[in-house]
């Protein structure tokens, strides 16, 4: 398996890890003898194994490119095959026919265009990242097609690759080279999580990042377009981990009941159960009241830190772009915060629950939260309980 070796079951978490990811925790001899882990699977950058600053196109990747077929709203749509490669989501389909034709439009009218990709940690901005990599430089779908000759540039912090298309080989990028490529027309950069010059790039940048990074608001301020990644749903869940092998597939009740506890963020869905996932969705739910989480929800902020394990970031579009809505991330979220209205004060989340019927902002929380809302009277009256 090219140097790589089965992991036994039960065994530690399986922990994707971008490029992007600077603290990434110690594990102790106690644990690595419990089998607790984590293991980080890094998505695999180019290793450079010849002299110079070229990475040939052979040291890509653990193994060969294979293009296979699978079926999305009854259309075949190419995807690939590579080692810890997920099966291409929907809205990869959708937000990349939307990039492209936004790079295309910039590159016909000579005008700077800043996009970015974000959306809750752990939904698979980095992947997708990835698939977008493969999809310019393989060139082989019509909005590719399309475009004219461009200069595809990849980005994290310091690192700068430019990709040769006639030798297929990424080269590193030193300062002046970066400062020059900065200024010219037809360039299309990539960024991962972040850059030591995110703004100041004359044509097309594509921001992949989780809201909150430093120097966000400025780069959104250049003719920006903004999609988001959403949380994945139980039939995608579902879908992905019927392709897994049988030490790693995960059972399908232990699946919705992750599903229900933690919404749809793969890392707490695919991997073993870990106490500091329960203990870090406890601490971020005793950090809000009621009226705290039903506030933020109205005032449609942004997933933080602090709080992306109670929201999700909901597109409110097909296509995925604009700012969105939040939501509550899970049915325990939903239920927990209820539980918190009936020691704040019922009344208002009452309210809430039952206003803006023709809302579509507030239209899953509100059903939620009303389900839940039902039960807890319900119980009243057998608990004894009235006020």
């Amino acid at each position: 398996m090219n140097g790589y070796t089965q992991l036994p079951v039960p065994g530690p978490e399986l922990r994707d890890v971008g490029l992007a990811n600077e603290d990434l925790g110690e594990v102790s001899e106690e644990d690595t003898a419990a089998g607790l882990g984590p293991v980080n699977v890094l998505v695999q950058s180019p290793r450079q194994t010849s002299a110079g600053k070229r990475t040939r196109g052979q040291d890509w990747f653990v193994d060969d490119r294979i293009m296979k077929k699978a079926k999305v709203d009854g259309d075949e749509i190419p995807y690939f095959t590579m080692d810890q490669f997920p099966r291409m989501r929907d809205a990869y389909r959708v937000i990349y026919e939307q990039l492209m034709g936004r790079v295309k439009e910039s590159f016909e009218t000579r005008s700077p265009a800043n996009l970015v990709v974000t959306g809750n940690p752990g939904t698979g901005k980095s992947w997708f990242y990835l698939y977008c990599i493969f999809q310019l430089i393989l060139g082989n779908k019509e909005e590719v097609e399309e475009l004219p000759v461009f200069d595809l540039v990849l980005n994290f912090d310091y690192d700068y690759q430019l990709y040769d298309s006639k030798a297929k080989e990424l080269i590193k990028l030193n300062e002046n080279e970066v400062d020059m490529l900065s200024g010219k027309d037809r360039v299309l950069r990539l960024v991962e999580g972040k850059s030591t010059h995110l703004v100041g790039w004359k044509r097309v940048s594509i921001l992949f990042a989780s809201p909150g990074l430093d120097g966000m608001t400025n780069y959104l301020k250049v003719d920006s377009r903004r999609y988001i990644m959403p949380v994945w749903t139980l039939e995608e869940l579902q879908d992905y981990n019927s392709l897994l092998g049988d030490q790693l597939k995960v059972p399908e009740d232990v699946l919705i009941a992750r599903y229900n506890k933690f919404g749809g963020i793969p890392r707490f869905i695919f991997c073993y159960s870990d106490p500091r996932n329960e203990q870090e969705l406890k601490a971020a739910l005793s950090k809000h009241s009621a009226m705290d989480i039903i506030s933020y929800i109205r005032q449609k902020r942004t997933v933080t830190d602090e709080n992306d394990r109670v929201f999700a970031m909901v597109p409110s579009r097909p296509d995925f772009r604009d700012a969105g809505h939040l939501d509550v991330l899970s049915n325990y979220v939903t239920e927990k915060v209820v539980s918190k209205a009936f020691d704040d004060g019922i009344q208002a989340v009452s309210e809430f629950a039952l206003e803006a019927v023709d809302d579509s902002r507030y239209g899953s929380v509100r059903e939620k939260m009303y389900e839940v809302l039902c039960h807890k009277w319900f119980e009243l009256p057998r608990k004894r309980i009235f006020r």
